[in-house]
């Protein structure tokens, strides 16, 4: 459950509509519908690692548009996603950077 919410969190931003760092932002702004709709589409009991038995959207709507979610995930002290820390590592051992 934790990496789903992780995944389907909003990415926060500032005053002035700059993304906040990691570091600063977490994992972002609380998406239960969206983690509900990938709860939804996946079936941990299938053998592998592709879980996926429905479609779904990486994104939310809201009253106020659409709004993508981060989709990042940190497992131990892998960081898989669009941004990440100086110092962490990828899931095949690559340093990752932001920038």
């Amino acid at each position: 459950m934790k990496a789903l919410l992780q995944y389907t969190a909003f990415t926060l931003h500032d005053e002035n509509d700059v993304a906040y760092g990691p570091l600063v932002q977490g994992a972002g702004g609380l998406n239960a519908d969206g983690a509900l709709a990938v709860a939804h589409a996946i079936d941990t009991s299938l053998a592998g690692s592709n879980w996926f038995v429905a479609p779904f959207t990486p994104f939310s709507r809201h009253s106020n548009g659409v709004l993508p979610w981060a989709q990042n995930v940190v497992w131990g002290e892998t960081w898989s996603g669009a941004r990440t820390c100086s110092g962490a590592r990828t899931s095949s051992g690559r340093e990752r950077r932001l920038g």
